[in-house]
């Protein structure tokens, strides 16, 4: 009987951990652009000798350099409060 009652139990929380991590995957794509937040914004203000180079600005997302032109903009500025680090 303790066996069948732990085997259950054992079971209920290997489920219940399966359907928490798929319920947390929230980044989707739509059309070719991310929507999910990037963990930071990098605004590089570097000064640069060419004067048409304007600043660049970049997402971290996922430990990752991504263009701001990979992401859903519109909907990242909708839900989603990305801390700005300045480079300069």
């Amino acid at each position: 009987m303790k066996a069948v009652i732990f085997i259950l139990f054992a079971g209920i929380i290997l489920w219940s951990c399966k359907t928490n991590k798929q319920s947390t995957a929230s980044s989707t794509i739509d059309n070719g652009l991310i929507k999910d937040c990037p963990e930071e914004l990098i605004s590089n203000q570097m000064p640069t000798l060419d004067k048409s180079k304007k600043n660049s600005k970049y997402y971290i997302y996922k430990g990752e350099r991504k263009e701001i032109t990979d992401f859903d903009s519109v909907w990242v500025s909708k839900n989603c409060k990305v801390k700005v680090t300045i480079v300069q």
